[in-house]
């Protein structure tokens, strides 16, 4: 019985006998070079497992609270990091996104987990407030652009 290759790809990427893993793999670049053009150096940012993460300088460490998921696709990922960068620069807000349009690929794939499925980027407000102000923000910066459903949020 022959498997097709999206099925033997995510066991290949993470089998860690046979195979690297996926934590060492070197994004391609085109989303760090948007995050660089827009935000700050004061920020600091590494990197765990597929995704990068951006920390404001000075920002409080919320305990808990709310989340805000944009998705987005392999093909309008770039576009939709692009047009997130600022809203989520100026409100000075902590968040993550995916690594390159290869990460975006696996996470909306089939294979994935489907509790991250579809996730491109991780926002996290410091209150209600700011949640509220965020969500419409990035509502009318994204509105054009098309991405999954994400299966564990309410729209």
């Amino acid at each position: 019985m022959q498997l097709p290759w999206e099925n033997v790809l995510s066991y290949m990427n993470h089998d860690p006998r046979w195979f690297e893993d996926f934590t060492r793999r070197a994004p391609s670049g085109e989303h760090l070079r948007a995050y660089q053009a827009v935000v700050p150096d004061t920020w600091r940012t590494w990197r765990r497992g597929y995704w990068v993460i951006a920390d404001p300088p000075d920002a409080p460490v919320v305990g808990q609270g709310w989340k805000l998921h944009v998705s987005a696709t392999s093909r309008t990922g770039a576009e939709t990091l692009r047009r997130s960068l600022p809203v989520l620069r100026d409100a000075g807000v902590r968040f993550k996104f995916l690594m390159d349009p290869m990460a975006v690929r696996e996470a909306n794939g089939k294979s994935f987990p489907r509790a991250s499925s579809g996730k491109f980027i991780t926002v996290h407000p410091e209150d209600d407030a700011q949640f509220l102000a965020l969500a419409s923000e990035l509502t009318e910066a994204l509105k054009e652009l098309d991405g999954p459903y994400v299966l564990s949020d309410r729209r």
